[in-house]
């Protein structure tokens, strides 16, 4: 049997991190949503939230498109 410590260590850490945790909870309200809606709903920085979108990309964990 695992220990609570040992369970958090093993957490995704690309996904548990707060600010990305929060864009993925946005995200799996719904479909899609626009760089606006997003900062608005995590309250991120532009400048964080765009490097945070980028890792997700990355990982293949979502998608852009940029207009």
């Amino acid at each position: 049997m695992t220990s609570p410590f040992e369970e958090l260590a093993n957490l995704d850490k690309l996904v548990h991190e707060p600010a990305r945790l929060s864009i993925l909870t946005a995200l799996s309200a719904c479909e899609s949503a626009d760089f606006t809606a997003l900062r608005r709903l995590t309250g991120l920085s532009d400048g964080n939230l765009s490097v945070q979108l980028s890792k997700l990309e990355e990982a293949g964990l979502v998608g852009m498109q940029k207009q």
